[in-house]
């Protein structure tokens, strides 16, 4: 139950952006379970995937982040490419005109 409860509590604090705190009752929480199950030292099942879930946070981020700016360089370079066609077009109509 102690195990369970810090482990609740940590992915509580995970979702509140609480990441320290939320890691260090995940460690207390690894801790408990080394003790009564030494053949099991690490978090298994649920709570496993909970606690992973908080350690690739800042991978995860760090992905959508640089996702998010190669959208943006694309949108920045189609929207230079189409102002670059409008002024050619522009430039075309006045040399013919």
């Amino acid at each position: 139950m102690r195990e369970e409860s810090r482990c609740t509590f940590a992915d509580t604090l995970h979702h509140a952006a609480r990441e320290a705190d939320a890691e260090a009752r995940f460690r207390e929480a690894e801790e408990i379970n080394a003790k009564y199950q030494p053949e099991t030292e690490l978090l298994y099942s649920v709570r496993g995937f909970k606690y992973c879930d908080l350690l690739l946070t800042e991978a995860e981020i760090t992905a959508w982040q640089s996702t998010l700016q190669l959208k943006t360089r694309k949108a920045e370079r189609e929207t230079a490419a189409a102002s670059c066609r409008t002024v050619s077009l522009r430039a075309r109509r006045r040399s013919r005109g």
